[in-house]
């Protein structure tokens, strides 16, 4: 599954871990991404297609294609996200109580 948002930012205004820009180049007449960038802070200056998705589909970007202006696995592939560990699940949740605290 391709997650994709609407912004990198939750509703407090802090970054949310995990996500990216995407940026679609070029692609060919298939819908294969021949050409992108990817990042957190970067200048769009040439036509293009911008995402915010999961960090992990950058890794896997021969797993998608680009087309009809979405992006969708290709037949027979799946995204998959990486399995989180013991202490990353306990890090995220600490983090968003700390935001919930620092936003009162």
């Amino acid at each position: 599954m391709i997650n994709k948002y609407d912004n990198l930012n939750d509703e407090i205004g802090v970054a949310i871990t995990g996500r990216t820009k995407l940026f679609i180049k070029k692609v060919d007449d298939n819908g294969n991404i021949e050409s992108f960038a990817y990042g957190i802070a970067f200048t769009v200056n040439e036509p293009g297609t911008v995402f915010i998705v999961d960090e992990y589909l950058i890794d896997q970007i021969d797993k998608i294609k680009f087309v009809d202006g979405d992006l969708v696995e290709k037949e027979g592939m799946s995204v998959s996200a990486p399995e989180k560990s013991k202490i990353e699940l306990e890090k995220e949740e600490l983090l968003k109580r700390l935001a919930e605290l620092e936003s009162k």
